[in-house]
């Protein structure tokens, strides 16, 4: 029997991922309540944060972290105080977190080992 490559049920209610701050739980973005733009955001940031042996000039630096903030405003269901009080790297903690839980989302289950000798 033929297995389909994708299998999507869009009427069945999704579990919400979270991440805590100081004791709080906070909502991250199911992958279809971020758009196109606001994912690029993200993995620009993400890139610029991660790009070993890089250090940015400080025009760069800016740039990153207004790429850092809006990346996490998209993904991270918090109020604008609690979005104020994080650091580039928690910001960073929150998107790669993020980027994580999507890439589980996604993955499929591999398949059975095929049976050898026959």
């Amino acid at each position: 029997m033929k297995k389909p490559v994708l299998e999507l049920n869009l009427d069945e209610p999704r579990e919400r991922a979270f991440v805590t701050i100081n004791g709080v739980n906070y909502e991250l973005a199911a992958p279809d309540e971020v758009s196109v733009a606001e994912f690029g955001k993200m993995q620009a940031g993400m890139r610029l944060a991660f790009t070993p042996g890089t250090v940015p000039d400080d025009e760069a630096a800016v740039k990153l972290e207004e790429l850092l903030d809006a990346g996490c405003r998209a993904v991270l269901k918090a109020p604008d105080e609690v979005h104020a009080r994080l650091s580039w790297l928690n910001r960073a903690a929150v998107l790669n977190a993020y980027a994580a839980h999507i890439r589980g989302q996604h993955q499929q289950p591999a398949p059975p080992p095929a049976e050898e000798g026959r």
